[in-house]
């Protein structure tokens, strides 16, 4: 019995750890996700990972072709600004497939967030204000 609780309890962090998928509105056919688990606060602001997949393949920044892509974000309340942290393109619509490729930004500046986007949807969940 003893055996069986400690099992138990090593399983309960990785099942803490487990993405939250959360659907958002999307435009022009895509389908878009933030994942509610990652939302983590840092300093004044928020990060946290969303997944958009559209409605046909598209092209990384390199060329090759992916099905959905995952982006962490640094989301600010306060600014109504996101910025871009890192993408990661998948081969597969749901974001599971092969990573076709990763791509980590340093010196990306903020950007405002466009009404009515992934972007204010997304804000919207983490700031828990409705979406303008």
């Amino acid at each position: 019995m003893m055996r069986r609780a400690a099992v138990l309890l090593l399983a309960l962090p990785l099942a803490a750890q487990a993405a939250q998928w959360t659907k958002l509105p999307a435009p022009g056919g895509s389908t878009a996700f933030i994942d509610k688990n990652s939302i983590v606060k840092s300093g004044p602001s928020f990060k946290a990972w969303t997944m958009e997949a559209p409605p046909t393949a598209q092209s990384t920044p390199d060329g090759k072709p992916y099905r959905a892509v995952k982006a962490l974000q640094l989301y600010s309340c306060e600014d109504r600004t996101a910025t871009l942290l890192m993408q990661v393109y998948y081969d597969d619509v749901q974001g599971k497939g092969a990573v076709v490729q990763t791509v980590k930004y340093e010196k990306f500046s903020a950007d405002e967030i466009v009404p009515d986007s992934v972007a204010d949807a997304a804000l919207a969940i983490i700031c828990k204000k409705p979406a303008s």
